[in-house]
């Protein structure tokens, strides 16, 4: 937590004199004034021993910030008639300072393709909203919809995006996908876990001739509590959420859909302190 409220500072490129400021002024009424002047002096004492250790080196953020620093005052020239980007929903404050001096120092046209339904680095900084604030970062732009995906039919395509446009803050688009035979595509199990993993590992067997493909999804990638012979009948991968993203399988398992700390929907609210730096989305379990 401490060395995600430093990430966060550094991608604001704030300092901690100018963070106790922000923190004390009383027009933005924090929540907990305290305890983010506390989280302050605790990472400043982290930063200062971090820098210390590091000596003369630069790490990634250094880098980032002295290159944008040499493109702001002109001290470099760039001839890039195009500037591409992915994973546009994932960008920090800082990175996108300096994706804007790239461009400007080049007088470049940019594409930027992202998806702010798949920004999973907000811990770091990140903020999807750089999606929908892309002409005021850019100017003039158009906007366009790769709404196909071949990923998976209608089956899922349909109830996820339902599910994630709930949330007023992500993009409402159009999709389309492959057609759907109607067999369901999402099926819920209530009831203790061993017996509803026998159940579905059940199901499973009875559908593929061969080994099927199964992935076990947790928030910590765990994988204990199988049937004893998952492992012998099926081609067996357990991941986190986060490590999954891209990954295609035949089975998707989604394990501890009962909240608390290492569930869905996780019900630890995150560190108070980081409200300085933006405000926590106020959607019940956006996360």
């Amino acid at each position: 937590t401490v060395w995600t409220f430093i990430d966060r500072l550094r991608a604001a490129r704030l300092d901690f004199e100018a963070l106790r400021r922000i923190a004390s002024d009383k027009r933005r009424r924090f929540r907990d004034e305290v305890r983010i002047l506390l989280m302050i002096d605790l990472a400043e004492a982290v930063y200062r021993e971090y820098r210390t250790h590091l000596g003369e080196r630069l790490d990634f953020t250094d880098l980032i910030h002295k290159a944008t620093d040499l493109l702001e005052v002109g001290h470099v020239q760039l001839d890039f008639a195009n500037v591409l980007v992915d994973e546009y929903q994932d960008i920090t404050a800082d990175r996108l300072r300096f994706l804007r001096a790239i461009v400007r120092a080049g007088d470049s046209s940019i594409l930027a393709v992202g998806d702010d339904r798949q920004a999973i680095y907000g811990w770091s900084g990140s903020d999807p909203n750089s999606m929908r604030q892309f002409g005021s970062n850019f100017g003039r732009h158009a906007l366009r919809f790769l709404s196909r995906t071949n990923r998976f039919d209608y089956g899922l395509a349909l109830p996820t995006s339902k599910f994630i446009s709930m949330n007023p803050a992500q993009i409402d688009r159009p999709i389309a996908a492959r057609p759907w035979n109607g067999t369901p595509s999402i099926v819920v199990i209530v009831g203790d876990e061993l017996p509803a993993m026998t159940y579905i590992f059940d199901e499973v067997y009875a559908e593929f001739a061969d080994k099927p493909d199964v992935l076990i999804l947790s928030r910590a990638g765990k994988a204990e509590g199988l049937p004893l012979d998952a492992r012998s009948r099926t081609t067996l991968r357990q991941s986190s959420v986060h490590s999954a993203k891209g990954l295609d399988v035949d089975y998707a398992i989604l394990r501890d859909m009962r909240g608390g700390s290492y569930g869905f929907p996780r019900l630890v609210p995150e560190e108070p302190a980081l409200e300085i730096f933006s405000a926590p989305d106020e959607y019940p379990h956006a996360e």
